[in-house]
């Protein structure tokens, strides 16, 4: 089938990966053995069992996976991916992988498998080595991800907005049947005259006959903000001139934008403005999301740029 968007999880690609991963963790042995014991329980109790594809099957009701939107159990998966430890190794071992990686020809690229990993993790919520999460900072536009996915590991990894240990993450992905009701608005692959659906002939990520989108000026862009991200300073200081305060001992006053970064005044908000303004993002769901924001004004509590 290939891929029908051009984000994670949107893939057949990324969906073998998922269960290759899943079998790697042991999650196949751990559903199975709960099938069997479940199966066993209700066949004493005179339940019959349909066929394994029966929505009514023991293999359909319970099914485990790192991937939280095909897993039966949410929190069962979550507390054994942490306690486990499996969850640890799996990333240790793909790290070492991916950081000996010479072979672009190789079909599930290492450092693919990583981001994968870790974008499963998130959905979950697990706690992540900060080690970890850099790392994925260093090399998510290296390892061939499609554009889509490239905005979503972006938003995720360096958005202020983006994933916190403890917290489960929605990506955002699509699937096919989502996919054909909410087609790209840029019709990067659009339609043929007649049919209503074609994007399922997006080039899966890997190596493909097909030319995948070339995404070497938008990872330019990734790149060069990634950059003025590390330029910025904490948050807890001013952005313009790293006071601790605000004027007079105040507190230091947020930007109304994004809410996270954060001026001593409007002078020094003003001056931090060309390199915050790349960076600068409203929180999800706020109403004034498509509003154009004109002025720097300054209210009791927060400043706008």
């Amino acid at each position: 089938m290939g891929a029908w968007g051009l984000g994670l999880f949107e893939s057949d690609h990324d969906y073998d990966i998922i269960s290759d991963l899943d079998a790697e963790a042991g999650l196949h042995k751990l559903a199975e053995d709960a099938q069997a014991k479940l199966k066993a329980e209700e066949e004493a109790k005179g339940i019959k069992h349909g066929e394994d594809d029966d929505e009514n099957s023991v293999e359909a009701r319970i099914s485990y996976s790192i991937y939280a939107d095909h897993c039966s159990d949410f929190d069962l998966v979550r507390t054994y991916l942490q306690s486990s430890g499996e969850l640890e190794k799996m990333i240790e071992k793909w790290t070492a992988k991916a950081q000996g990686w010479r072979n672009p020809l190789e079909w599930h690229n290492p450092g693919y498998k990583l981001v994968l990993i870790g974008a499963c993790a998130m959905m979950y919520g697990c706690t992540l080595k900060d080690e970890f999460i850099q790392y994925l900072r260093d090399t998510f536009t290296e390892v061939g991800l499609m554009r889509d996915a490239l905005k979503q590991v972006d938003t995720t990894l360096n958005g202020p907005h983006g994933f916190k240990n403890g917290v489960p993450y929605k990506w955002g992905s699509f699937g096919v049947h989502e996919k054909a009701k909410n087609p790209d608005d840029d019709l990067l692959y659009p339609p043929r005259p007649g049919t209503a659906f074609t994007l399922i002939n997006v080039p899966s990520p890997g190596p493909s006959l097909f030319r995948a989108p070339d995404n070497s000026a938008f990872i330019k862009k990734i790149k060069a903000r990634m950059e003025l991200i590390k330029q910025e300073k904490s948050n807890n200081v001013c952005g313009g001139c790293g006071a601790a305060d605000g004027k007079d001992g105040k507190a230091l006053l947020s930007c109304a934008k994004c809410k996270v970064r954060q001026y001593c005044s409007r002078e020094c908000q003003k001056d931090h403005w060309e390199t915050h303004k790349q960076l600068c993002a409203k929180p999800p769901g706020d109403p004034s999301n498509n509003e154009r924001v004109k002025s720097v004004t300054m209210s009791a509590n927060s400043l706008s740029p």
